[in-house]
């Protein structure tokens, strides 16, 4: 944004030069259309009425699979695993402000189908779902809707990614492995400027079962 401000305000000069927070005004403007351009696609796309849209349905597609990745990463970014009103929530943050004259049901409509697509196992966002199935087969009276039971809260199943699982197998791994760099024992009491044979009393002290009464 500096840049883009000092390189305008030269190419003023000769001109009335509108100051630093016009520029910055206009610039963001710029920005914002292209970006609501960017993404107008996606809720015509989503809801299968590609007749509205300008893109080519693999472009379509590809604007999709771009918005769902980048929801899933920030379902992910405070917290390891997230829910579908986690992923719902953060669908909705990436989608333009306009949907295009849509009511309040065709825009939940386009959420859940999009959560759908980002939540498939075989889909490009690679989510896994962690929350156990029924261990105990649910009569079908005691069905919700949603074909869950009535004893599983709606929407409670967690999910991550095959990505942040392998990232925590590493971490798993790499804890576990011996043989890492060290410092001898009596080098590290040097440096503490204490005594090895103090030092390691006092750690067998702190091991033994506390003794209660005389």
């Amino acid at each position: 944004m500096a840049q883009f401000v000092t390189l305008d305000s030269q190419q003023r000069k000769a001109h009335s030069v509108p100051d630093r927070a016009e520029l910055l005004a206009r610039w963001e403007a710029q920005s914002h259309q292209a970006e609501t351009q960017a993404l107008s696609t996606i809720p015509g796309a989503a809801l299968g009425r590609l007749g509205l849209v300008r893109a080519a349905p693999r472009e379509a597609d590809t604007q999709i699979d771009r918005v769902l990745t980048a929801a899933v990463a920030d379902a992910l970014r405070s917290k390891s695993t997230f829910t579908r009103y986690d992923l719902i929530r953060m669908i909705s943050r990436h989608l333009p402000a306009s949907m295009g004259g849509r009511d309040s049901q065709q825009v939940t409509a386009l959420l859940d189908d999009l959560a759908n697509r980002a939540l498939a196992p075989s889909g490009r966002c690679q989510v896994v779902q962690l929350t156990a199935p029924e261990m105990i087969p649910v009569p079908g009276k005691f069905w919700r809707g949603d074909g869950l039971s009535l004893w599983r809260r709606h929407g409670s199943e967690v999910y991550t990614t095959r990505g942040q699982l392998d990232v925590e197998a590493r971490l798993l791994r790499a804890a576990a492995q011996r043989g890492a760099p060290r410092v001898a024992p009596d080098w590290a009491a040097a440096a503490l400027g204490a005594d090895l044979a103090q030092i390691e009393e006092a750690l067998w002290r702190e091991r033994q079962p506390a003794r209660h009464g005389p």
